[in-house]
């Protein structure tokens, strides 16, 4: 009964080791020509189980799972554990190395501004600075020195600094995109002030001089108004002489010409001689016509000499 267990017992063994069995088994096997007793199958390596067959009475030298005679036997393939062997007991031991990691999950340093990586093939955690440069744990993490900058460290732990409506701390920082007015920082309240540049125009209608004289034009360029004189306008009387020495020439207040008709007095009028119709029978109508000619020149002279307040009247000639 003894030889059949202990037969059982040998199978299970060897289907138990079939995939460790070392491969110096057959030679020592075959060394040994045969046994009565597991004692004659030693063949000196701790970590084999020597057993005797007595059924056929060989040696059967199997590999310990798990046993080790020297620290490469111990190799887990895991950086964070130090592998040796207890040659004493003949097993390997895997002590844990400290702060070697095996996930990301163990590189954890609570800083919101770094990535937390496992280099598994080293055990080593890698903990570097968040690609954005301006990552904060708290509000003065984000002071930029900028006085027009309301500083503050959100949620997402990206700075965000918003700077503030109308504050200024240099002068360009006010330009108001108008070319007619002068951009200035106050650096005592830090606010803009934008005060207008005197002749400064961006269209013809800014500068209208209220003359009708002149051609009123914006250089687009110089942002200067340009006034351009118009001949057909006077500055003063001589400007209007149209040579008639019966109208008045003057130059308007709204620079345009005035050439009034003369008027005779009354009195010149009354001055005028009569057409004498008895006169003209008994000398001959041609030669009272030369009176009245002459009458009129000398008048003519008279009024240029005196020009004339009132209207016209034609003059009355005699029946």
């Amino acid at each position: 009964m003894e030889k059949v267990v202990r037969h059982t017992l040998i199978l299970l063994m060897l289907a138990a080791g079939a995939c460790s069995v070392d491969p110096d088994v057959t030679v020592r096997r075959s060394a040994l020509a045969s046994c009565t007793q597991d004692s004659d199958c030693d063949d000196r390596v701790r970590c084999t189980a020597d057993i005797c067959n007595l059924v056929s009475h060989t040696c059967l030298n199997l590999a310990i799972s798990g046993c080790c005679t020297q620290d490469s036997d111990c190799d887990d393939g895991t950086a964070c554990t130090q592998d040796a062997c207890s040659v004493s007991q003949g097993r390997c031991l895997h002590t844990p190395v400290a702060g070697c990691c095996t996930g990301n999950g163990q590189c954890n340093d609570r800083n919101s501004c770094t990535d937390d990586t496992c280099i598994t093939e080293s055990g080593v955690c890698q903990n570097l600075p968040h690609p954005h440069e301006n990552c904060c744990q708290q509000n003065g993490d984000c002071n930029d020195g900028d006085i027009c900058t309301v500083d503050v460290c959100p949620a997402d732990h990206a700075c965000s600094n918003v700077r503030l409506p109308g504050c200024c701390t240099n002068d360009a920082q006010c330009d108001d995109g108008a070319a007619c007015t002068r951009d200035v920082c106050d650096l005592a309240s830090h606010s803009c002030a934008h005060p207008a540049i005197a002749n400064c125009c961006i269209n013809d209608g800014q500068c209208a001089d209220a003359s009708t004289c002149t051609t009123d034009t914006c250089d687009g360029t110089t942002n200067t108004c340009v006034h351009t004189p118009n001949p057909a306008c006077c500055t003063v009387a001589g400007d209007c002489n149209d040579g008639d020495p019966c109208t008045v020439d003057a130059c308007l207040a709204n620079g345009s010409c005035s050439n009034a008709t003369i008027a005779a007095t009354e009195d010149q009028l009354k001055a005028l001689p009569k057409f004498d119709l008895s006169a003209a029978r008994k000398s001959g109508l041609r030669g009272a016509l030369r009176g009245v000619e002459a009458s009129w020149r000398d008048t003519e002279r008279e009024i240029a000499a005196n020009p004339p307040k009132t209207g016209v009247f034609l003059p009355r000639t005699s029946k």
